[in-house]
This record gives structure tokens, sequence and C-alpha cells, in this order.
């Protein structure tokens, strides 16, 4: 899956029960920076992602988690932005 947009993006995730991707995530900026908002609205359940998170542009992607849900990255990121 391939991500690329010029604007901030925000991906709300919500709802009671566990939820994994398991597929490559690639991000790309098409602007020099742009940031990435995953709110986590879930609980008491978990969002994780099992695949890898990639960079696939020279734009600065930043991430940032939000919500009171639990959000775990687990896979092997070569993702090189800033994370909050």
């Amino acid at each position: 899956t391939n991500v690329s947009t010029s604007s901030a993006q925000v991906f709300n995730f919500g709802g009671a029960d566990d939820l994994t991707f398991t597929r490559n995530w690639t991000l790309y900026a098409s602007t020099s920076t742009v940031s990435r908002t995953f709110n986590v609205v879930t609980n008491p359940g978990v969002i994780t992602f099992s695949g890898n998170l990639l960079q696939g542009s020279t734009g600065a992607i930043t991430i940032t988690k939000t919500g009171r849900g639990t959000l775990v990255l687990s896979g092997s990121n070569t993702y090189g932005g800033g994370l909050t």
C-alpha cells in the first residue's frame, strides 16, 4: 500500500477489538514535509502494524500518534522520520 499526499493526513482507528495490519506501507511526501497522524481511539483494543513502514521519497515525513488507544509498530521499519 502506498500513501502519497502533499498535505497532512489523519487516519482514525476505532472499535472495541484488536486490529492488525500485516502488509508493508510505503509513505511518500510530495512536498518537503508531510505529517501523518494515527488517531487511535480504540480502547481497550490494540492497533498493530506488523508490516514494514517504508519511506519511499526524500521528503520529510512525521508520524504522530494521538488518542487513548495503543498503537504497536512491530515491523522492521526503514522509515527515517520523526515519531511522537
